[in-house]
């Protein structure tokens, strides 16, 4: 005999409520509006998607770390600067690329916030190190352009 995790058990019946009430349709349409808004949004800011579009993920976006910062300095300033956590590259592409989840309950100001704060960790700290910028900084208008009328509308 044991005894079983019963708040787990209350936080699943809790999360399967909540999937339940969004209807399964409408929350796995959200997920890929999610992962359309967030390679719409690499585009725009200048970035690199890691894998093709054709095949990409409705529950993560893999971005190619930009060339001339370290993972510990993106990563770390879009944390620390701008509270949004990303995820790094595993095993081989570790320090190569940074993830963004888009799957759960993810809302479209949490994908603005986290786009926004990959975008002025990309700016300040090509301006603070001195590095030529290889990002397109007109990203701006470009980004919420995209993520406010294209993408947003229909999130």
């Amino acid at each position: 005999p044991y005894t079983p995790s019963v708040s787990l058990t209350y936080a699943m019946n809790e999360a399967l409520k909540m999937v339940m009430e969004e209807g399964l349709e409408n929350r796995v349409a959200r997920h890929h509006k999610a992962a359309k808004a967030s390679v719409a949004a690499a585009k725009a800011l200048g970035l690199e998607l890691f894998a093709d579009e054709k095949v990409s993920s409705a529950t993560v976006t893999a971005v190619k770390m930009p060339e001339g910062v370290t993972d510990a300095e993106f990563r770390g300033t879009t944390r620390d600067k701008y509270g949004v956590e990303l995820a790094g590259g595993q095993d081989h592409l570790k320090g190569n690329i940074f993830r963004i989840g888009h799957m759960g309950n993810i809302s479209y100001k949490e994908l603005v916030q986290t786009f926004a704060a990959i975008g002025m960790t990309a700016f300040f700290l090509f301006l603070n190190l001195g590095c030529p910028p290889k990002l397109n900084f007109g990203w701006l208008v470009d980004f919420f352009k995209i993520l406010l009328h294209r993408v947003l509308i229909d999130f």
